[in-house]
């Protein structure tokens, strides 16, 4: 995705997973990773993991497409097959470094790599009712359906104004979470599916 918007994300997310923030307040779960799992697969009869460590090379493709360097060195997809073998999608969940605290996004995927469902999993007692004010808005379906070749802006309908300083601030934690794990599943998961 090479969109100006695409790149503001990437920006933000350097910003955000800085290592200083002064602010930490005690992580919460607002989701359950094995519950978001199912939902986003409903179609699965078989799960499986997929474990990629990121050598210079998967570092060096991902900041050429997405034009941000991962802070990682490993990534865990789930990904279910039906009956017949197929695959049904998969699932990352992304974690960003905020200067409130650590935020985890869950993102589903169709096996085509099209956004499918996205879940705050984790943040921060003082994040949690940002969170909630961004479930609320438009951001989490115009998040649906997100592709690497799309070059929509998912925050084209959610601004600081309307939503507030705070839950603005989290749309876009969440949207850069969202992007990344885009680039992530077209250039780790979809390259090397075992079948």
């Amino acid at each position: 995705m090479k969109t100006k918007s695409f790149v503001l994300f990437v920006a933000i997310a350097s910003l955000l997973t800085g290592a200083s923030y002064a602010q930490s307040s005690k992580t919460v779960v607002l989701a359950r990773k094995g519950d978001f799992i199912n939902n986003s697969l409903p179609n699965a009869a078989d799960f499986f993991v997929k474990n990629v460590i990121l050598g210079q090379r998967q570092r060096a493709e991902i900041k050429a497409q997405g034009s941000f360097s991962p802070q990682v060195s490993r990534l865990k997809f789930f990904y279910g097959r039906n009956k017949a073998g197929d695959l049904v999608g998969a699932v990352l969940f992304d974690r960003v470094i905020t200067r409130y605290g650590p935020v985890e996004v869950g993102v589903a995927f169709t096996p085509a790599g099209a956004v499918s469902n996205v879940e705050v999993t984790k943040a921060t007692r003082q994040t949690k009712p940002w969170v909630e004010s961004v479930e609320g808005s438009s951001l989490m379906k115009d998040l649906m359906g997100l592709t690497a070749n799309s070059g929509i802006d998912p925050m084209r309908n959610v601004s600081e104004k309307s939503l507030g300083a705070g839950p603005y601030f989290m749309a876009q934690v969440i949207t850069t979470s969202v992007t990344r794990a885009v680039v992530y599943y077209n250039r780790l998961f979809l390259s090397d599916l075992p079948r």
